[in-house]
């Protein structure tokens, strides 16, 4: 009697078509068998346990955060509301968006919700409302060429690009303790923040909870979230 060890190189037998006379034919179908390192020193062609990627660079996990998504006890949702102060602008944001807003796509290879759309419809809003910003800001109404008092020589002047520009924004956030809770993946373990891209992905979060604030809250409350917290805080 023949003995068959299965490994992950080895075939199994499988019952398969029924001949004319009577007999059965044996198929051979390919295996796979998963086995997770848990810990140790990682071993080529082992897949990873699922826990070992599923935290941030700050040791932060993500099944900790989503497993109190709608609790009033986490503390993940209620500092970011805190610091950026949802309350004073009465912005309400659910807790799974806001999740999504502090996902960066490079994190758990994609496999949760991440933030790439929101991002792009933030950065846009807040390039328009920097523009307003500067060609009506006091300091621009010195210029000759004022048109109904505002001053669109000011638009594509460094001031102007520079106003909420990826470093302001990373610096911003580092200064709230926020970019402790953003959930992404380092591109080099041992490399610097900047080569790791840490102030991108950062200050690209805040572009998202912009864009999120846009889309559920309306135009008016996200315009007064930019001008009155993130503009001010910038310029003053």
């Amino acid at each position: 009697m023949q003995r068959t060890v299965f490994t992950s190189q080895s075939f199994k037998s499988v019952l398969g078509a029924v001949n004319r006379n009577g007999s059965v034919t044996a198929c051979r179908e390919p295996i796979r068998l998963i086995t997770y390192l848990h810990s140790g020193s990682r071993v080529r062609g082992l897949k990873r346990d699922p826990a070992s990627y599923m935290l941030n660079p700050y040791g932060l996990t993500y099944e900790s955060v989503n497993k109190k998504v709608g609790s009033q006890a986490s503390q993940f949702f209620s500092k970011i509301r805190n610091q950026l102060t949802f309350n004073k602008f009465d912005i309400k944001i659910d807790d799974r968006l806001l999740l999504q807003c502090f996902t960066h796509k490079s994190f758990a290879h994609g496999k949760v919700p991440y933030n790439e759309k929101l991002f792009i419809i933030g950065s846009h809003f807040l390039k328009v409302q920097a523009s307003l910003h500067s060609i009506k800001s006091t300091d621009s109404q010195n210029s000759s060429g004022l048109v109904n008092g505002m001053n669109f020589d000011t638009l594509g002047s460094y001031e102007s690009k520079n106003l909420l520009a990826e470093p302001k924004l990373f610096k911003f956030m580092e200064s709230l303790g926020l970019h402790e809770l953003v959930f992404w993946k380092k591109r080099d373990a041992s490399g610097t923040k900047i080569f790791n891209g840490e102030p991108k992905i950062v200050s690209s979060v805040l572009n998202s909870v912009v864009g999120a604030i846009l889309l559920t809250n309306g135009v008016e409350k996200a315009s007064l979230f930019v001008n009155n917290f993130l503009l001010r805080e910038h310029t003053e």
